[in-house]
């Protein structure tokens, strides 16, 4: 879901955080692909559909030239402009996640970033990607619900140990689960080993740091799991046919 909207990187154009009143709003003309956390129910009509949001929703909305809010009650309007690239797949409708009890903790995540737009704008940038990989990595694990409970457990401590060395002998075991049965689930839900799952997992983060921060080579590689800058750079070459640097 999310995968088609960050199929290829957006740029971060700005965020706005407006206190909005009960009420109708109508916004049109050429607008931005946006980033949307709901915290009230509203109403949105876009150019040839209406959706009604809940509470506690993160949206992502294409490029357009209509959206007309009804607030059907007080809130704080929060919204992360984007620039998407000309070559990426057009979302038809927008994408909707109800995040539950997790809103509030990508709430905390927002408000920091629009803290720090105007004293440091690259943080915040990266504190952006960081939320956005937050909303991923929450809709992964939703779509894993009814899925191995194996396989939930175990992306969650890939994810959380991204930046780590990860054994997989020591995953296995940490989950009291034989690293070939462990194998074998993730051959069958992501079509890939665990090592490869990882290995994908990572080259994710490192282009988005690559194509959307001012970080240092060495210390993307670091904060995607490679403290060897040689290795990452023939991992990522492998990945992109590009070298970091090219992708800059």
């Amino acid at each position: 879901m999310i995968d088609t909207f960050l199929e290829n990187p957006p740029l971060i154009r700005n965020l706005h955080k407006i206190i909005k009143n009960k009420g109708t709003e109508p916004y049109t003309g050429k607008l931005p692909a946006a980033m949307i956390l709901f915290d009230a129910k509203m109403d949105i009509e876009l150019e040839d559909s209406t959706h009604s949001i809940k509470k506690n929703t993160v949206g992502f909305f294409d490029q357009g030239t209509k959206r007309t809010f009804t607030f059907k009650e007080q809130c704080s309007h929060r919204t992360v402009h984007l620039d998407l690239p000309c070559d990426r797949n057009t979302l038809t409708t927008p994408l909707l996640l109800n995040a539950g009890k997790e809103f509030k903790h990508f709430i905390t995540k927002y408000d920091h970033a629009f803290q720090m737009k105007n004293i440091h704008p690259q943080q915040s940038r990266s504190i952006i990607w960081e939320l956005i990989w937050s909303i991923k990595e929450f809709q992964i694990s939703m779509d894993h619900k009814g899925s191995h409970p194996i396989l939930v457990q175990a992306v969650t401590m890939i994810e959380d140990r991204l930046s780590q060395k990860i054994n997989i002998a020591e995953l296995s075991k940490e989950l009291n689960f034989s690293q070939s049965q462990l194998n074998k689930i993730f051959r069958n839900h992501f079509s890939l080993s665990i090592e490869g799952y990882i290995k994908k997992r990572r080259m994710e983060d490192a282009e988005f740091y690559l194509t959307q921060s001012h970080l240092s080579i060495k210390e993307i590689a670091y904060r995607v799991g490679y403290p060897d800058l040689q290795h990452f750079n023939k991992v990522v070459r492998q990945s992109f046919q590009k070298c970091p640097r090219d992708m800059r």
